[in-house]
């Protein structure tokens, strides 16, 4: 069983642990990255499903001269291969989120896919933005 609270997706027939804790977007500034959470995940979608536990109010920054390492990152023992998506993984020395940090770009809980092309496009992004801080 799920620990109370935990992230679901529920359709007419299932409900099905989620891969995130929360939906949103990242603002890529100068200095660090602003993470705001989309509002109003929870609830029902146009395709008949409804996001539970979704954290509506998770905001966090990412300070560049924080982070220790940036990678592209899947998990490895993972028991659904195909919602095994592409992840960005940042290790900071801040306590955001406890320093280890799993983003992705457009991630579909319905099918569990995520887009990579962005999502490495993305890391790519933070990389140039981190250059001269993360070794």
């Amino acid at each position: 069983t799920l620990p109370e609270g935990f992230p679901q997706l529920r359709t007419q027939q299932y409900t099905i642990p989620l891969i995130y804790f929360s939906s949103g977007s990242l603002d890529l500034q100068p200095d660090k990255g602003v993470f705001k959470p989309a509002s109003g995940e929870s609830g029902h979608n146009s395709q008949g499903v409804s996001y539970i536990n979704l954290l509506e109010n998770m905001c966090f920054d990412i300070n560049y001269n924080s982070i220790i390492s940036i990678e592209l990152y899947r998990h490895q023992k993972y028991s659904i291969k195909v919602l095994n998506i592409q992840w960005i993984r940042i290790l900071t020395k801040d306590s955001v989120l406890d320093g280890d940090i799993l983003l992705c770009v457009g991630g579909s809980v319905s099918s569990g896919k995520a887009d990579e092309t962005t999502t490495r496009q993305l890391y790519e992004k933070l990389i140039d933005l981190t250059i001269d801080t993360v070794k």
